[in-house]
């Protein structure tokens, strides 16, 4: 059977569709090869910060984000990472000013690629941005920014996951270890009480945290003269921590001396 030859315009529309086809694999192909370049200096930059090499790693993030940004755009996760990456060897450098910076842009980016359809992804994504701000102020003894920051975080997850959110107990950990460095221990007894239940919530991996959490909201109490309240959760926590940590744990002594001034304020004397 002799073969059917195409028409030169059927000819024609096969060598586009061809062409088209092969140039978008060629695209793919070079978006690929510019992803992984990408990727690929950006790792090195941390290797490089890894070494000590500080200013070579800075030369080598900031290619890497700048290809990020020429390939993918400006709030790509790509870009994010080189972000990060450039933030972390700034902290390394001892400049925090331009970690601040970049923190901050990182957050604003996150913010501003938030479609009109907020998923939970978004949500977390920022909240993440802002616990790592919030850390950073920490770090630098700026209590009062990093607790403005992380409640702001909390409020975020509380918002689309609810108040039981993973995480949820870190974070108030986190808000009680700034309101005590501010001196605000009053302020603390609320988000004790909110900490608690998320602990326990997470079974026996957290059972020395919990133990913790009951002996900080006693001593709160006893300073409230709620005796009989902080009595029950001082002996919870010497039992947790007996069986956790053994009799010689430096903390029980610690426990077992409030226990001994709830008694003696509410005269229970023993022999």
């Amino acid at each position: 059977m002799k073969r059917k030859l195409r028409s030169p315009r059927q000819t024609s529309v096969f060598r586009y569709a061809l062409s088209s086809v092969i140039c978008v694999a060629s695209i793919a192909a070079s978006a690929l090869a510019q992803e992984e370049s990408s990727l690929a200096l950006n790792a090195k930059a941390l290797d490089l910060k890894q070494q000590g090499k500080y200013a070579e790693s800075v030369v080598i993030a900031r290619r890497s984000l700048e290809l990020s940004k020429k390939v993918f755009g400006p709030y790509h996760d790509n870009t994010i990472e080189s972000l990060k990456t450039l933030a972390e060897i700034y902290r390394s450098q001892g400049k925090f000013q331009r970690q601040e910076g970049l923190l901050k842009r990182i957050l604003a980016i996150k913010t501003l690629s938030m479609g009109d359809k907020v998923t939970e992804k978004d949500y977390a994504e920022i909240a993440g941005a802002l616990r790592s701000l919030a850390k950073f102020y920490r770090d630098r003894r700026r209590y009062v920014k990093a607790e403005k920051v992380m409640r702001r975080a909390i409020n975020f997850e509380e918002k689309i996951r609810g108040e039981d959110y993973p995480g949820r107990s870190d974070d108030l950990a986190d808000m009680i270890g700034l309101l005590e460095a501010q001196g605000r221990v009053q302020e603390t007894t609320a988000l004790y009480e909110k900490l608690l239940p998320a602990l326990e919530r997470s079974g026996p991996a957290k059972d020395e945290n919990v133990a913790r959490a009951l002996g900080k909201l006693a001593q709160a109490y006893l300073s409230q003269k709620r005796y009989a309240d902080a009595e029950g959760l001082l002996k919870r926590s010497i039992d947790i921590t007996e069986r956790i940590l053994g009799p010689d744990d430096r903390s029980l002594s610690v426990y077992l001396n409030n226990l001994a001034v709830v008694y003696s304020r509410q005269r229970k004397y023993t022999d």
